[in-house]
């Protein structure tokens, strides 16, 4: 049997013909067989193999793949805010959770153990068998502007390009009402954006209800990052908060 490569700066570089070529194709074959096609002593192989592979192929869609411990963190701080029993002292919260741009399913493994029950939505058809192994939940292959569920909970770590970002708190206006919150990962500041207008006004819909860092670093990037919870002013059409 050949020796394996090493996966960190090596696999990708020097795997052999018939060898799995992508992070798609490792997991396929981990998902049907139980084994690696690599060398790794590490305890999160799915995101490393997709790191890996960014270091070769770039970073795709301004997507950057969530830490282990940052998602752990991410379903901590979600256990806590998406219980509305501080307002109503009854317990109304649901266990479903929208999971957006939702990649491998980092961020919905955390939330499963912490009991919730994540929807995940990406426009890459190609991670739904690996989300639906690894995080048992049910995977849609779609754009974030076509999301249809509404009054529910979100956690994401959406892209970083502006644009896209204020396209997507503009959708979380439609899908949220005054009752949901949402736990996002997003570039450090940006909440805090006054120009341009497009996007002050995607975000003054929005009261910021709990920030902190990203305690971890986005591999191959300085980039720094924050975890937000925010909700949806009552009848925040007309309302600026900056």
């Amino acid at each position: 049997m050949a020796r394996k490569f090493a996966l960190n700066n090596s696999y990708f570089k020097n795997y052999r013909l018939g060898d799995p070529a992508t992070p798609f194709d490792v997991a396929h074959q981990f998902i049907e067989t139980g084994e690696l096609p690599f060398r790794y002593d590490g305890d999160n192989w799915l995101y490393d193999t997709f790191v890996e592979f960014q270091k070769r192929a770039g970073v795709h869609n301004s997507q950057f793949f969530t830490p282990k411990d940052t998602a752990t963190r991410m379903a901590e701080i979600a256990d806590i805010y998406f219980d509305s029993r501080e307002n109503t002292g009854v317990e109304t919260s649901s266990p479903y959770v929208l999971d957006a741009c939702c990649g491998y399913g980092a961020l919905s493994i955390a939330l499963r153990e912490k009991g919730f029950i994540p929807h995940g939505f990406d426009n890459d058809s190609r991670f739904k068998e690996i989300y639906e192994h690894f995080a048992e939940c049910e995977f849609t292959t779609c754009n974030f502007e076509d999301i249809k569920e509404t009054g529910i909970n979100v956690v994401s770590n959406p892209p970083y390009d502006r644009k896209v970002l204020t396209a997507f708190f503009e959708k979380l206006a439609e899908i949220m009402n005054s009752e949901n919150k949402a736990v996002l990962l997003l570039p450090f500041g940006f909440i805090d954006k006054k120009f341009p207008q497009s996007t002050f006004e995607a975000l003054a819909g929005f009261e910021i209800i709990y920030r902190e860092p990203m305690a971890e670093e986005f591999a191959m990037t300085k980039k720094r990052a924050e975890i937000l919870v925010i909700k949806k002013i009552k009848n925040s059409s007309n309302n600026l908060l900056f």
